[in-house]
């Protein structure tokens, strides 16, 4: 399935994705897998090698899953 995520409140938190698109400004990604977590009041997109990357509200991506 495929999802387009464009606020942070479309976020599916601790399911495992591959995104295609930003989380802000600076970082792109070409089907990642991960999934996004909360770290305290930051939002952050996780890498399957554990790299991670902070969401804002700039994010653009569509999300591959088996389940949206």
């Amino acid at each position: 399935m495929k999802k387009d995520i464009r606020s942070l409140g479309e976020i599916p938190f601790q399911k495992d994705l591959v995104a295609t698109g930003n989380v802000n400004r600076i970082v792109w990604f070409w089907r990642v897998p991960g999934r996004f977590v909360r770290s305290g009041e930051a939002i952050l997109f996780e890498d399957i090698h554990g790299t991670t990357i902070t969401a804002d509200e700039n994010i653009n991506i569509a999300i591959l899953t088996k389940e949206c």
